[in-house]
């Protein structure tokens, strides 16, 4: 088998990490307890050793390179252990902070952390990796077009004519058609106008939270031409139902223009160990239905955070298996919501699957009482 190189990338920069390590011939005293209670620990203690050649020649590159095939073979106090991957990764990446923990202060002030408490740590981020990835959602191309549907805001990159050709990103408005093209009301004036005149090529981002780059984001690309004659009055219509406060769609130096996809490129779960990518065709993008529920999802959510906040929170806490402080609903579909939960004092976004497809509104009741009497359940 080919041998891997294994990039270890603790919470502080190596370089920074190294600077407090005893000196060589004490590395010893770095994390003593912790290297008698698993020989990953010592693995990840021999590595940080100063007087390592091979750790400082890496430092200089801000990681840690292990060339391995499927273990690493240990001396000393665990001679004949050996070390796997999954048991090397669980004590060294980057979730870990064991044996990276906080050595600011200088080697004097080396803190040394619970093996056990870190495991449970572990455990519990590997149950929410799980539950995320198993839990039902929408398929994703349904949930490009319901998500693109939705937001009202996106960001249009066009070919530069003054910039020799480069992309320029705008902030603006959009609304969606029923055959899933992106509409826009562009003034004469702006220079993306200009853009998509001499060439027609663009792209739209669209993202369900913009300040979250792990949640969901739409790239559609595709080429933009002025609505006809003919199709103004509905084109205009659709943007206002969207942006009822558009009074400029009406003036002389405006015009409707619409994006037909080409390709649109779905992203999710970055930096969560969940990423997800998929690609679609325009026409796939076009065929697929808004999901039913979704016109639904803010007087549903609005009901339940303001009356029933502490419900929600047991259906989280029966489902992921964790405790947590808070959550709090911020969409709704036919397979489940999305929450926006407190877990250990940070925000954590959730994915909470309904038991069955929800078809109605009123089924989305039914299924949210199931749930809570599940949760609730002695």
């Amino acid at each position: 088998m080919a041998a891997r190189v294994l990039l270890v990338r603790p919470a502080l920069p190596v370089t920074a990490i190294v600077s407090h390590l005893p000196v060589p011939g004490s590395a010893s005293s770095l994390c003593p307890a912790i290297s008698r209670t698993h020989p990953s620990a010592e693995l990840t203690r021999l590595l940080c050793s100063r007087s390592s050649p091979a750790a400082e020649s890496s430092c200089a590159h801000g990681s840690i390179g292990i060339r391995t095939r499927r273990s690493v073979n240990l001396g000393g106090t665990f001679a004949g252990s050996s070390v796997n991957l999954e048991s090397f990764e669980r004590f060294a990446n980057c979730r870990s902070r064991t044996i990276f923990s906080a050595m600011s202060a200088g080697p004097s002030e080396t803190q040394t952390v619970s093996m056990e408490e870190e495991e449970e740590r572990y455990k519990v981020q590997e149950r929410i990796d799980e539950h995320q990835k198993a839990a039902t959602k929408l398929p994703r191309v349904v949930e490009a077009r319901t998500v693109v549907d939705k937001i009202t805001n996106g960001i249009l990159s066009t070919i530069s004519k003054k910039l020799d050709g480069s992309p320029v990103p705008s902030m603006v408005p959009y609304a969606v058609d029923e055959g899933g093209r992106i509409l826009l009301c562009v003034s004469s004036l702006s220079p993306h106008t200009g853009d998509l005149d001499a060439n027609p090529k663009c792209s739209m981002l669209v993202a369900r939270d913009l300040n979250d780059r792990s949640d969901i984001v739409i790239t559609v690309t595709g080429e933009a031409h002025a609505v006809s004659a003919e199709n103004e009055a509905d084109a205009k219509s659709a943007f206002l139902k969207k942006h009822p406060g558009a009074f400029w769609v009406d003036f002389g130096d405006f015009k409707m223009v619409r994006i037909e996809p080409k390709h649109v490129r779905f992203i999710s779960g970055i930096a969560k160990g969940t990423a997800a990518v998929s690609q679609f065709s325009g026409d796939e993008f076009k065929a697929a239905a808004v999901d039913p529920i979704s016109q639904f999802a803010a007087p549903i959510a609005h009901h339940m955070n303001r009356d029933h906040s502490d419900q929600t929170r047991m259906i989280v806490e029966h489902n992921v298996g964790i405790k947590v402080d808070s959550a709090i609903i911020e969409e709704v579909d036919s397979f489940g919501f999305y929450v926006l939960s407190q877990f250990e004092g940070k925000p954590l976004k959730l994915r909470i699957p309904f038991p069955r497809k929800a078809e109605s509104r009123k089924d989305v009741k039914t299924l949210i009482v199931e749930m809570l009497s599940a949760a609730t359940a002695k």
